[in-house]
């Protein structure tokens, strides 16, 4: 038996690696760049979604109030909760701009004399329940929003309240708590 050996050349093929390598660093900065530019998309169109989301649950408030008003004429809910437990609510919905869920009230003088609408934290709706009623929630994101809604750009300045007529401009809003 003859063995044959063969020279290797060992340089062409540290180049052959050489240029594999600027190959596969190239290919993945082109992944990279495909990755962040699908992800601010993502992003975008995920915004878009909540922005959508925030315009329908606040207006199943809107329809749940005024269906807690006519059955129970002259009177307000003193919650979001009794909404939901005399069932003119499916769900009690959270602010879907938020992590905690928690929506920011909107509150009504209960005298004739204040146009403001007051926003208030779930946190102040006892004190305010004596001189005033609860008709409407607002989100409590103080993000700047995509979608420009009644002319305001911020989330928490999208009040949705019963009697409220969308084609007129949102009325003004007196925030009772400090924003951050």
């Amino acid at each position: 038996m003859v063995f044959h050996t063969r020279i290797i050349d060992t340089s062409a093929m540290k180049s052959c690696h050489g240029v594999l390598m600027i190959m596969a660093v190239g290919a993945l900065a082109i992944m990279a760049i495909v990755a962040l530019q699908l992800h601010s998309h993502w992003q975008r169109d995920f915004t878009r979604e909540m922005e959508q989301e925030l315009l329908f649950r606040g207006r199943q408030y809107v329809i749940a109030i005024d269906a807690y008003m006519k059955a129970n004429p002259g009177r307000y809910p003193e919650s979001l909760q009794i909404l939901y437990d005399k069932k003119h609510i499916r769900q009690l919905y959270p602010d879907p701009m938020t992590d905690h869920g928690e929506w920011n009230l909107v509150m009504q003088s209960a005298t004739a004399e204040q146009k403001k609408l007051q926003i208030i934290s779930p946190k102040q709706l006892p004190q305010f329940l004596a001189n005033g009623r609860l008709v409407g929630v607002c989100s409590a994101s103080t993000e700047e929003a995509m979608l420009e809604y009644r002319d305001k750009k911020k989330y928490s300045e999208w009040a949705f309240f019963a009697g409220d007529d969308p084609k007129k401009a949102m009325p003004e809003l007196e925030y009772m708590f400090e924003q951050p």
